[in-house]
């Protein structure tokens, strides 16, 4: 193909693929969807202060809801580069459970020391990423049975290194990434500088400061945010699901760029799990249970096309708050825990009708 066709594909890809994406431009590409999320989000809150008398907002309960988020946070930035390249990962509940299975044997079995634990964890969870990247990206597997087949081959292995028992204690060292505090004055100037509405939430009354899990999942948000916007990588992987025959004429090794999403993926589901056995001080045989309909929820909830191409981090993010604050919300209300179920099921159902609707206009 000519170099000036190759050049015309790429733009019938992703206009913004030659060069570098403005923060004007991200701007406008966040979709309406986003935008009615973020009324969606203001509404709930509203709801479940007025219903729990005000419980939902005490710096107690909004600290252990961040917490409760950030679990689903490191799955869904992993599972939005899995959809926005047009892909899905049926798979990273059995990782994370199969990932805290090796790290409570590791740690607990096997007196390892927290830092070759967590290496080791991770090793893990990239070495699955790559498994699931082999079958889709290498051989040609359709993503939805890979990981289907990964799913029940991780949760097996799980199973049988535990034998369906609780994996526990940890020790303290091991605990503070799930369970420790940032000292308030780092909270302070965090706050500061993501909103003035979080200054507030903090000088309310939250006297240990901002939970770890959260700190790490704003730095997980803000490395993949920079990568989907200013990299080539991210770039290609919105090429890929926008149109997938275009973006290979165009010189992009679709395969290639797969691989590496499927291998950020199997790593964050493995920092999920180190961050849960951290929290939970054990590693338990329902650990992961219904995590990617989570991740997957909040993705399209938060604006992400299952179609693929079109998303984004802090939208895929605030659709996992939306999520976590009905689990929350309802667990205040003393909801049985099916209700949870089919609330979140008619949310999900909601928006993706909203989104086609959109689509069809559009």
């Amino acid at each position: 193909m000519k170099e000036k066709e190759l050049n015309a594909a790429e733009q019938r890809v992703h206009p913004e693929s030659s060069r570098r994406m403005s923060l004007k431009e991200y701007g406008k590409s966040v979709n309406m969807q986003s935008y009615t999320m973020v009324i969606l989000l203001i509404v709930i809150a509203a709801f479940l202060i007025v219903t729990t008398k005000g419980t939902f907002i005490q710096p107690r309960n909004l600290s252990n809801l961040l917490r409760q988020m950030s679990i689903t946070g490191f799955l869904t930035i992993g599972m939005m580069l899995i959809i926005v390249h047009g892909e899905i990962d049926l798979s990273i509940g059995s990782v994370m459970l199969f990932c805290s299975t090796v790290a409570a044997w590791l740690h607990v079995y096997q007196h390892m020391g927290v830092g070759m634990t967590i290496l080791l964890t991770l090793a893990a969870g990239l070495a699955i990423g790559a498994w699931n990247g082999f079958w889709v990206a290498k051989m040609a597997v359709p993503s939805f049975i890979a990981t289907m087949g990964s799913q029940l081959v991780f949760k097996g292995l799980s199973l049988a290194i535990s034998n369906g028992a609780i994996m526990g204690p940890f020790s303290d060292t091991y605990l503070i990434l799930g369970q420790s505090y940032v000292p308030k004055s780092i909270g302070l100037v965090l706050g500061a500088a993501c909103s003035g509405a979080a200054v507030l939430v903090i000088l309310s009354g939250v006297r240990s400061g901002i939970a770890a899990p959260t700190l790490l999942l704003f730095v997980f948000a803000l490395i993949f945010t920079l990568v989907t916007t200013k990299t080539k990588f991210g770039r290609n992987l919105y090429a890929i699901g926008s149109n997938r025959e275009a973006a290979e004429y165009s010189g992009i090794h679709v395969r290639m760029e797969s691989f590496k999403a499927y291998l950020l993926m199997g790593l964050l589901s493995a920092v999920g799990a180190v961050v849960m056995t951290s929290r939970l001080n054990m590693a338990t045989s329902t650990i992961g249970n219904m995590a990617e309909m989570d991740a997957i929820s909040a993705c399209v909830i938060g604006g992400v096309s299952m179609a693929g191409g079109l998303g984004s981090i802090p939208g895929a993010l605030c659709g996992a708050l939306l999520i976590a604050m009905l689990d929350n919300g309802m667990s205040l209300l003393n909801f049985d825990s099916f209700w949870q179920f089919v609330v979140k099921g008619i949310v999900l159902t909601v928006v993706v009708c909203y989104d086609i609707s959109m689509r069809k206009k559009k």
